[in-house]
């Protein structure tokens, strides 16, 4: 509705679980998508959902996944995930089968925006 109080925000259908974007009323009539806003809440709502799967596989609370916790991860998280990925990804992440030490949350989260890159 134009001719509102300006500033006043409507709520916009979002993602599950992630505040919805809000379409802000400018100056002249019209809205605005709050997009920087919006980007934001989605990534530190996917940032909480990749350290609770992290958590929930670091089951020896070392803050740490080890190469069976990781093959784990993936299993669970990529099903159908071939034995060959698997050791790519653990190659990737540079975590080797019985003798490192693990991944941490925070390079975990590096490797992955490295992929996606």
């Amino acid at each position: 509705p134009r001719g509102g109080a300006q500033g006043r925000s409507t709520a916009r259908a979002g993602v599950a679980g992630v505040p919805s974007a809000q379409l802000v009323e400018v100056p002249g009539g019209g809205a605005s998508l709050d997009l920087l806003a919006s980007l934001d809440a989605f990534l530190r709502a996917q940032h909480q959902r990749l350290q609770d799967v992290f958590d929930k596989f670091d089951t020896d609370r070392s803050g740490r996944l080890d190469a069976d916790e990781l093959g784990l991860l993936l299993k669970q998280v990529v099903p159908g995930v071939s034995a060959g990925q698997e050791r790519y990804f653990r190659v990737m992440l540079g975590v080797a089968e019985g003798g490192a030490a693990g991944i941490t949350f925070p390079e975990f989260i590096t490797a992955i925006k490295e992929a996606r890159a």
